[in-house]
């Protein structure tokens, strides 16, 4: 039992597409990782305190569309749960503008543990010269008042950027970065961090390919 719920904290850990501190990492430049189904992570290490460093996940891959039905699906509220792995709930909060606004997560963890949430601020910008599209995300842990039996991450940054590559394609690369203190060893958390991020990237892709098949598909009806 204790091995299976070990497991499972590591398996949502890794969903959350939190990375997780060591005690004994040194900083340095983005290293690859894993590369598989054309999705590649990279991570390095920051140093957060005189004896630990937190490591930075980096995800880059290609989606079929435009940079604008790329971020549709990030606007998409409702499908959020579908393919960023492990979220129990997600909304938006306030919408200050388009390019601006607030959205509430909570990542399921098992019992004994509580659940964990946070509050993101996303801040879209646009370089039309070079066609990329940045949206940035920081954690605002005081944004909304903290629930009962849920833990407040208490900080997070991280980043999409879409670059437009021409012929229907966008470049996509995901960046973000908690410096959380470990919870367990990375030779439990690491492979299961990889592989999760994985199926997430993935999903977002499927998710994008559908939006652009069914926007086709409306089109050519009319």
């Amino acid at each position: 039992m204790k091995t299976k719920i070990i497991i499972l904290i590591g398996l949502l850990l890794a969903t959350t597409s939190f990375t997780l501190g060591d005690e004994n990492s040194n900083p340095g430049e983005f290293t690859v990782v894993k590369e598989e189904s054309g999705i590649r992570i990279s991570e390095k290490w920051i140093p957060v305190t005189s004896t630990r460093s937190a490591r930075q996940v980096r995800c880059e891959f290609t989606v079929e569309g435009s940079v604008a039905s790329v971020i549709s699906v990030l606007h998409d509220d409702l499908s959020f749960t579908k393919w960023m792995k492990g979220t129990k709930t997600y909304y938006r909060v306030k919408t200050i503008d388009p390019g601006h606004w607030y959205s509430y997560v909570q990542f399921h963890l098992p019992w004994p543990l509580h659940n964990q949430d946070c509050i993101i601020r996303y801040e879209v910008s646009t370089d039309a010269a070079d066609g990329k599209t940045v949206i940035r995300m920081t954690g605002d842990p005081g944004f909304l008042k903290q629930f009962e039996d849920v833990t407040r991450i208490p900080n997070m940054e991280g980043s999409w950027k879409f670059t437009d590559l021409g012929n229907n394609r966008v470049g996509v690369e995901y960046r973000m970065f908690t410096n959380q203190a470990p919870k367990f060893p990375r030779w439990i958390t690491d492979p299961i961090v990889h592989s999760n991020l994985l199926k997430t990237m993935d999903a977002f892709r499927s998710n994008v390919h559908k939006r652009g098949s069914e926007t086709i598909a409306q089109n050519e009806s009319h």
